[in-house]
């Protein structure tokens, strides 16, 4: 009951704010279950409507629940309210943003966080070992940073401003070269 008062109240003042800005979005919530079922709860005309999400792949006419699909496609649906969100004033952190990626994917769902960044108030911070992301196509050298160990197991972290990298470099190559340290060492 009391989670259920708790997203009505949530809805109701989504509600408040789309009349306030003469929007015609239906109030609505994203709920994942413990057994993997996928919700969307919506404010439609005075009622909380439920629904339960399901998938559909082309070419193929049957529904799929969310325990069915990949695990890049549920890793997916747990960040895109990042993408989705029209909130300024937010940071939003990621550990490992490549979990269950392809690398492609994770360079586009950063290119279009720094779209909507241009438009809004909003930073993103991830960790990741995708050196693909290392590239001043997509990012500018204040927005790379390094975590590097040592004998000890301490942790350095160091920006990628640290070094003198040419705006042209190749910065993943440089990377897995060594050149900036924060590569695991093999013995």
């Amino acid at each position: 009951k009391s989670l259920f008062d708790h997203i009505t109240e949530m809805l109701i003042e989504q509600k408040k704010q789309a009349e306030k800005t003469n929007s015609d979005d239906t109030p609505s919530i994203m709920l994942r279950a413990n057994d993997n079922t996928m919700f969307i709860i919506q404010y439609c005309e005075e009622n909380i409507v439920c629904k339960t999400m399901e998938f559909t792949h082309r070419n193929v006419k049957s529904h799929f629940s969310l325990e069915d699909e990949s695990d890049g496609t549920v890793r997916l649906l747990d960040l895109i309210e990042i993408l989705l969100c029209d909130d300024n004033d937010r940071v939003y952190v990621i550990d490992e943003i490549n979990r269950r990626f392809h690398p492609l994917l994770t360079r586009k769902f950063v290119e279009k966080y720094l779209e909507l960044a241009e438009k809004r108030n909003i930073q993103l911070i991830v960790t990741t070992h995708e050196s693909e992301l290392m590239s001043f196509d997509l990012l500018r050298k204040d927005e790379i940073a390094f975590v590097s160990k040592d004998k000890h197991g301490m942790s350095e972290f160091f920006s990628m401003e640290k070094f003198d990298a040419r705006f042209d470099k190749k910065v993943r190559n440089a990377y897995l070269h060594g050149d900036y340290g924060a590569i695991p060492s093999f013995e």
